[in-house]
């Protein structure tokens, strides 16, 4: 059987990025956040001490942690539109459960990033 888990949080980063040849129409840039994190709710299985049963259990996810990401891109200005696209990776600092809770989990997400600001 499956079993889905359901995280919804709110994140405020925070960071800094350098961009390189931003005056032309193509460039290339590197960024880093610091991103604090609230779960506003969750649907979440945890594995039992003996790692043969799920619980639901909701008061075991920690709700506040801190994640912190960094990538590198190229972009390209069209007008009042900046695309952008590259690898990103993202890690979370601390455990997704409470520290009562013998197993850690700590989160390690990458892909590729594909952004469009407006100027």
């Amino acid at each position: 059987s499956w079993l889905r888990n359901f995280y919804f949080s709110a994140s405020a980063p925070v960071g800094a990025e350098i961009v390189f040849n931003s005056k032309k129409k193509s460039y290339v840039g590197f960024s880093g956040t610091v991103q604090p994190t609230y779960v506003l709710g969750n649907r979440a299985y945890l594995l039992s001490t003996d790692y043969k049963n799920y619980a639901e259990i909701p008061s075991l996810t920690r709700k506040w942690n801190i994640n912190s990401s960094a990538e590198v891109f190229v972009g390209y200005n069209t007008g009042k539109l900046n695309w952008r696209i590259g690898p990103q990776v993202r890690y979370q600092a601390l455990s997704s459960f409470v520290e009562k809770y013998p197993i850690n989990e700590q989160l390690f997400d990458y892909g590729i990033k594909i952004g469009v600001l407006l100027k």
